[in-house]
């Protein structure tokens, strides 16, 4: 999230006692979107780390552990990539056979010309469509990221903290939903 859409609202101090709070009014019927809440964008080891994420994580926790039941959904977006990912150093190598360094552009004129091509021989003309898709629609340039998210690794998991949080809402017979963005190599 680092510091954009975490609610304003301040957990209240949690008490032990017989006699609970009631729930926040203006989390009746509300549904939350957290997005990317991997350990590779939330802790400071990650490899794509946003600063203040993990205070940003742990701020979510309280406030889904102090809402509880008031809230009605909860949807989680997740980042997921294998090694072999489009947008990570592995798949691509530079004309001395090199991959490119991350955070870097490259181009479809990179992969035409002979400075950039896939790693796999099998990989070389969809990598140049995935190149090509955005630049015909004037989008964005393709930029290497560090292998971040990796399948099954601990820079895939959800943030310690969060990840207790939706653990004890899903407990309460509510269900997250996961949405895995790891259709696209």
């Amino acid at each position: 999230l680092g510091g954009h859409g975490v609610s304003s609202f301040a957990p209240r101090t949690r008490t032990h006692s017989s006699n609970p709070q009631p729930r926040p009014a203006s989390f009746l019927h509300e549904e939350r979107l957290i997005i990317d809440p991997r350990n590779d964008f939330c802790d400071p080891r990650g490899s794509l780390c946003i600063p203040g994420a993990d205070r940003d994580m742990a701020r979510l926790a309280a406030l889904i552990e102090d809402a509880g039941g008031a809230l009605s959904g909860i949807e989680v977006p997740l980042n997921s990539h294998a090694e072999m990912d489009r947008s990570h150093p592995g798949w691509w190598r530079d004309a001395s056979g090199r991959p490119p360094a991350p955070l870097c552009r490259v181009s479809a004129s990179d992969r035409r010309s002979g400075r950039l091509k896939a790693t796999r021989a099998g990989d070389t003309e969809t990598g140049l469509a995935y190149l090509e898709t955005p630049e015909r629609g004037q989008r964005f340039p393709h930029t290497i990221w560090p292998a971040h998210c990796l399948t099954d690794t601990w820079g895939y998991g959800i943030y310690p903290a969060l990840d207790g949080a939706l653990t004890a809402w899903e407990n309460d017979q509510r269900r997250v939903r996961e949405l895995r963005k790891d259709q696209n190599p």
